[in-house]
């Protein structure tokens, strides 16, 4: 009877059993997979975003382009009209 504490007198329980392993165990794999999805996912939005940067990068070419020869075929209406007034 000497070794049990008083009802008063409680102290922290440091006994570990299998929950608590079970429980530490789950978590940090869980940690560690959400890291290794995260990775994966942010690597396919890396790949996306770069294909999106290439074609943007194509598609501004053909809109300079398109407004250059715009600009040229306006300065040819020019000249056209210029002529047939003489």
């Amino acid at each position: 009877m000497s070794d049990l504490t008083p009802p008063g007198k409680r102290g922290f329980d440091l006994t570990v059993n299998l929950g608590h392993v079970i429980i530490i165990a789950s978590t940090i794999v869980g940690i560690v997979g959400s890291h290794y999805v995260s990775d994966y996912r942010l690597a396919a939005l890396e790949r996306q975003v770069g294909t999106i940067e290439t074609k943007l990068d194509r598609f501004t070419a053909l809109v300079i382009e398109a407004a250059v020869t715009a600009q040229r075929l306006k300065e040819v209406e020019r000249r056209l009209d210029l002529a047939e007034k003489r």
